[in-house]
């Protein structure tokens, strides 16, 4: 694992609007953060990747960040900013109505299977894309540009050249061992997420969508979540798959009304892992662990 300064960072991330102009104060012992996050890989089995960046130091740590994992649901977030981007351009509409019918279900339908047979608008389909990871919600969205090929398009007119969706839900979380489809690396979605969530990809407004439908996301409460200091909030998605994924992706917010000179800025933290057990305790608790040494990192700089 690695800080890194900004000049480090790929230049797609270098026209980000920083948040604060402080310096590092300090540069922090890194052989300590790695011999951390290697135990926490080493309790978790197989492989962890992270690559986390404090919006307000413009510094980033980093294990694994080049490797490819695959996505699973994380590449929702990403889906409905490419949504408002499409709105943006005049090609979608928020307001949108879009029929649900029975030929639609997939697994995981927590809000579109109740909705059989009426509509729901775009903008509902965004929400419970994010908020719950429905899934008919996902594919649909998905039909609307083009499919998988479409959404990877949009990414790489973004300057996302790594990001890959190849399939559909739920075929997309197959994982299998070194298959690049439906994959990305941590570094590769932590820099789209700091240009399209706080960045120039999107106006004011629609970041504040996309932020807001992040904020409402009600999976992995014991992830990332759990290893936060007290009072940040998260907004992220998860994914995971019934094959060794299980993964964490969002922004933490500071505390609100945090004291005078203590301010401190968004952090955004892209946790992977893949290994055994993807379903148990132990995959789960690791992103929490991940966070806590994220946030500590990033308290010394």
């Amino acid at each position: 694992m690695t800080l890194l300064s900004r000049r480090t960072v790929s230049a797609s991330l270098l026209s980000l609007p920083l948040l604060g102009a402080c310096q590092s104060k300090t540069e922090p012992d890194t052989a300590a953060w790695t011999a951390r996050l290697e135990s926490i890989e080493a309790n978790r089995g197989g492989r962890i990747g992270v690559a986390a960046l404090d919006l307000q130091s413009s510094r980033m740590l980093i294990h694994r960040a080049d490797e490819r994992f695959a996505m699973c649901s994380t590449f929702k977030w990403m889906l409905g900013g490419v949504v408002l981007a499409r709105v943006e351009a005049g090609d979608e509409t928020l307001s949108r109505a879009v029929s649900i019918d029975e030929a639609d279900m997939v697994f995981h339908a927590p809000t579109t299977e109740p909705a059989i047979g009426s509509t729901l608008t775009v903008a509902q389909l965004c929400a419970a894309t994010i908020a719950n990871s429905d899934n008919p919600a996902t594919n649909l969205l998905l039909e609307s540009m083009g499919g998988p090929d479409g959404f990877t398009r949009a990414l790489r007119a973004m300057e996302d050249a790594v990001t890959r969706l190849d399939r559909y839900e739920p075929q997309l979380n197959a994982n299998l061992p070194d298959d690049p489809r439906d994959t990305t690396t941590p570094l590769a979605m932590v820099e789209l997420m700091a240009r399209l969530v706080f960045g120039d990809i999107l106006n004011s407004a629609s970041r504040q969508i996309l932020q807001d439908w992040m904020l409402g996301a009600v999976t992995g409460e014991g992830r990332l979540k759990a290893g936060l200091p007290d009072g940040w909030r998260l907004g992220h998605k998860t994914g995971t798959s019934n094959r060794d994924a299980n993964n964490d992706v969002g922004f933490a917010l500071p505390p609100i009304g945090q004291p005078a000179g203590s301010a401190r800025g968004p952090v955004l933290i892209v946790s992977f892992s893949d290994g055994p057990g993807a379903m148990t305790d132990v995959a789960e608790t690791a992103h929490a662990d991940v966070a806590r040494v994220v946030m500590d990192a990033f308290a010394q700089t």
